[in-house]
């Protein structure tokens, strides 16, 4: 137990420490803050860098610091781990995959965090970890890391989307008496895709209000079930070191899942998922103001706030079942025993209440997730990629401010993929089922940001020719960091490969074959998506400032 707390408090001190050292990056005196100037000068300042990587402002910079971080935290969703993968996680690997493996997990996660962070203000664009691969390695490697990351995000998107809707299925039979079929299921899934799409229709004017809000939630729940629990179960008759045992809740069913595998790792393969998405905020990089200071901080703090909050909660929520064994609820149902528990104590406004703000989250983490595969897809097709439609996906609508298209396209895809895992799982998503899409997004995107930061370490030169400067860097720490990442990022991908069944692992090397064949053949067929070193600057585009000039008349800002 000693040896647990010490590292919860080892993860915090490392975050405030690197917290710190970037922060001094921040006075660097090649970096401006433009903080306490006009909203017009602080505009002019974000486009012209935009202009100087080779683009035009067609996006509105609407999303302040704090929207940033709501989207980033959003995804990453405290809210939707407790509900949909706790119970999953602490059944397969006991207590411990909490108390040990979520500061684990927590720690390599803000390491990979700097190392986006760097990225994020060294290159401010819609494309995320696609430009970055891009700029430190190429086209080819660009459009591997982007593809790995919309199919990752898409996973995400569908498997969070699966989650809210077969929880909000169960809800409704609980409380109405409802059968789960499949009319409500699939009624369901398209109400939340649906309104994903409309929310990503209406631009970032849309999105700002709702990730604002969307980041406001997570923390009151927290703080809502957190102070639930205390006032019905404090002080707790369950000791602190329950925390810390290592047997599986659920010996029987985590041995059908995993075999011969450890539970252990089994559990935290799950709990993962709660720090995947954190660089959805740089996906929005053109339309936040001061992207270089305000996205970096929105990758690094949603790490670090989810971590904290998490593991208080998870905590508090697992210190109400004796030794958690005999009354725990099993692999799907610590989310209604929340609801039922409050509820039984507090009535039915208080249901109503915790089941729409729990739906709301996982809503909004769906959102996030679709946000940043919209943006990635559309900075691809911008670049030229060969893609079916690829100019009606870089277009950007003069009315709604979006890219239109993209947003049709990946709610299309959501949609497809998200039916058939609800229709052919049922009321229940099969445990099988969900560590083969937690696993495979964590593969795909685990690769995506190890593309990048080791072509990064393997030429260190990159990050000193670029006269875009950097304003977010630990210090001497980046380089460590940096290793750290992506030794991290390879070989939980390769543990999460392991997890995978043969009929999974077939697909991804179906689907790594096809990959990197298209790369190819879009490499050799096409010399438009070349980073180009002009006078100094990065440029990803070869569109003089007059061509850009012509594309921003069409796109006035307010």
């Amino acid at each position: 137990m000693i040896l647990g707390l010490l590292l919860f408090v080892a993860v915090c001190g490392a975050a405030l420490v690197i917290g710190i050292l970037a922060q001094r990056g921040l006075s660097d005196p090649l970096h401006q803050a433009f903080n306490r100037q006009t909203g017009y000068v602080r505009f002019m300042q974000d486009k012209h860098e935009l202009n100087q990587i080779g683009y035009a402002q067609q996006l509105t910079r609407r999303l302040s610091g704090f929207a940033a971080f709501g989207i980033s935290f959003s995804t990453l969703s405290v809210i939707g781990g407790a509900v949909f993968l706790l119970g999953p996680a602490v059944a397969a690997g006991g207590p411990a995959v909490v108390g040990f493996g979520y500061p684990i997990l927590a720690l390599f996660g803000i390491a990979t965090a700097c190392s986006m962070a760097f990225f994020a203000s060294k290159v401010p664009t819609a494309g995320g970890c696609y430009h970055w691969a891009k700029a430190a390695g190429g086209k080819r490697l660009g459009l591997v890391a982007g593809w790995l990351h919309l199919a990752g995000n898409l996973l995400m998107t569908v498997t969070m989307n699966v989650l809210c809707t077969q929880w909000i299925s169960r809800m409704v039979e609980t409380r109405f008496g409802y059968e789960a079929s499949t009319g409500l299921i699939c009624g369901i899934l398209i109400l939340l895709i649906l309104s994903q799409a409309i929310a990503g229709l209406g631009g970032v004017g849309a999105l700002s209000g709702i990730f604002r809000a969307a980041a406001w939630l997570q923390v009151l729940c927290v703080l809502a079930v957190l102070a639930g629990l205390v006032a019905l179960a404090w002080p707790s008759a369950y000791p602190l070191e329950m925390l810390y045992g290592f047997l599986p809740v659920a010996p029987s069913e985590a041995a059908a899942v995993s075999g011969h595998k450890p539970v252990l790792v089994l559990g935290m393969l799950l709990l993962q998922r709660l720090f995947l998405g954190a660089d959805s905020a740089a996906q929005t990089a053109e339309e936040t103001h001061d992207p270089r200071a305000s996205v970096p901080w929105a990758i690094f703090l949603s790490v670090v706030y989810t971590f904290i909050f998490g593991f208080v909660l998870f905590s508090m929520m697992l210190l109400q079942f004796q030794g958690g064994t005999s009354d725990f609820p099993g692999y799907n149902g610590l989310g209604h025993w929340v609801v039922t528990m409050l509820a039984g104590n507090w009535g039915w406004a208080i249901n109503t209440i915790v089941v729409l703000a729990i739906a709301l989250a996982g809503w909004g983490s769906g959102l996030g997730s679709m946000t940043a595969s919209v943006r990635s897809l559309f900075a691809m097709s911008r670049d030229g990629a060969p893609l079916p439609w690829g100019r009606k996906l870089a277009e950007v609508s003069e009315r709604f401010r979006s890219p239109v298209a993209a947003v049709i396209a990946v709610a299309a895809a959501v949609l497809g993929l998200s039916l058939g895992f609800g229709l052919t799982e049922g009321a229940s998503l099969e445990n099988e089922t969900l560590i083969q899409l937690v696993g495979s997004s964590l593969i795909a995107l685990h690769l995506s940001y190890a593309i990048p930061i080791a072509l990064k370490l393997h030429a260190k030169r990159w990050s000193k020719s670029q006269a875009l400067h950097q304003s977010w860097q630990p210090g001497r720490l980046g380089l460590f960091l940096d290793r750290v990442s992506v030794i991290w990022l390879i070989s939980s991908a390769g543990i999460a490969l392991y997890y995978m069944n043969g009929f999974v692992l077939i697909l991804l090397l179906a689907g790594a074959a096809l990959l990197i064949a298209g790369v190819e053949a879009a490499y050799r067929r096409s010399h438009t998506l070349a980073a180009v070193q002009a006078k100094g600057h990065l440029r990803f585009n070869r569109r003089t400032i007059e061509e850009i000039i012509r594309i921003e008349r069409k796109f006035p800002q307010q």
